[in-house]
């Protein structure tokens, strides 16, 4: 059995960014694949340990040093301290908001994928895409290089002689999870693959996007539509 843990807030603050001038900086544009990814606003719990018995330990200096830290990353990714208007661009750096640091190319994005003027009811879609209330289970596999090896070789095919990891994997867990969804279901149904791509990599010139900041990802998908005459087959 799971016991909640009970979390007391014992305070709360928004932290700015430590430079005084980002009000004068432009509005900052979204690119074309920010405007089509859903808001969302996930919660995250940073654990960090209290060493009372250590003789330079000091609670208040710690969190004023993370504050601080926060604070002159906020003045480097400034898009994150601001508000996002009419999912166009980003402006109010200055408000603030409630890592390894780079000097990012921030502009680059929006340059390269320009935003357009998308319709309300298209966003609305994109939402209803991305997110359905429901309840999900997540689940982690772990394969060892061995493994993967081995899967490799049983993954070669006229078609595909050198299958990365990535495509042998992906076959692997899809094909069972395939064979899963139709034991369940007692007959074969159309399946979707769905792989979040990096289009960072993918430019030319290459580099030429990554100190760029930004949903510049895009999805993958393949169909596999099963039918009584052809064979389904995954490796």
């Amino acid at each position: 059995m799971v016991n909640n843990m009970e979390v007391t807030i014992i305070s709360k603050q928004i932290v700015k960014p430590s430079s005084q001038s980002l009000h004068h900086l432009k509005p900052y544009k979204l690119c074309l694949f920010d405007q089509l990814t859903p808001v969302t606003y996930p919660s995250l719990v940073f654990f960090y340990p209290i060493i009372a018995e250590h003789p330079n330990f000091n609670l208040p200096k710690t969190l004023t040093h993370l504050k601080n830290s926060l604070s002159e990353t906020l003045t480097l990714f400034y898009p994150f301290s601001g508000r996002t208007k009419n999912n166009t661009l980003i402006h109010d750096f200055h408000v603030g908001h409630p890592k390894r640091v780079i000097y990012p190319d921030l502009p680059r994005s929006s340059s390269s994928f320009p935003p357009r003027d998308w319709p309300q009811n298209q966003l609305d879609l994109m939402d209803h895409l991305w997110f359905k209330e429901s309840n999900y289970i997540t689940r982690r596999f772990v394969f060892n290089a061995k493994s993967i090896s081995n899967l490799r070789t049983k993954a070669k095919s006229q078609r595909v002689p050198k299958p990365s990891r990535i495509e042998t994997l992906t076959c692997f867990i899809w094909k069972h999870a395939t064979a899963a969804s139709w034991s369940i279901s007692g007959s074969p149904k159309t399946s979707v693959l769905v792989h979040a791509v990096n289009l960072r990599q993918r430019m030319k010139p290459p580099q030429s996007l990554d100190a760029c900041t930004g949903n510049l990802f895009w999805w993958g998908t393949v169909v596999a539509n099963p039918s009584s005459e052809t064979e389904l087959e995954l490796n």
